[in-house]
């Protein structure tokens, strides 16, 4: 898939969310968009690898994203659709949004959370 084709389906996706502007982070396993939604939140697009997790998965893992953020921890809570869902589907991709959190850049990896890596698994490990 092309930059511009995955821009064009995340401008597509986007209008479930109530519209929006997306600016492509990387295209990997899922490709991630930035993107600034039109009631002014900052959020990650993702348009998920066909295939390889089904909508449950994903919702899955947004509950439990949305249960860490809850109890304090620093990871994106789900951007629920205007519709009251957490995913779409766009041209065969499930589509899902999160809130934007800000991360260092420490050489070519991004690290969303910080760089005190065993800090982190010191919250999460308290968490559970």
């Amino acid at each position: 898939m092309t930059p511009q084709d995955a821009l064009a389906m995340a401008q597509d996706a986007l209008r479930a969310w109530g519209g929006g502007v997306a600016e492509l982070v990387q295209i990997r396993e899922n490709i991630v968009f930035r993107a600034r939604l039109d009631d002014g939140r900052d959020v990650a697009l993702r348009l998920h690898r066909p295939q390889y997790r089904s909508p449950a998965q994903i919702t899955a893992e947004l509950s439990w994203c949305a249960q860490l953020a809850a109890a304090g921890f620093p990871a994106p809570a789900p951007v629920s659709c205007a519709d009251g869902k957490m995913t779409v589907t766009i041209a065969g991709r499930s589509v899902s949004c999160v809130t934007w959190l800000a991360g260092d850049v420490i050489g070519t990896e991004h690290t969303p959370l910080g760089a005190d890596r065993c800090g982190m698994m010191r919250q999460i490990g308290a968490l559970i």
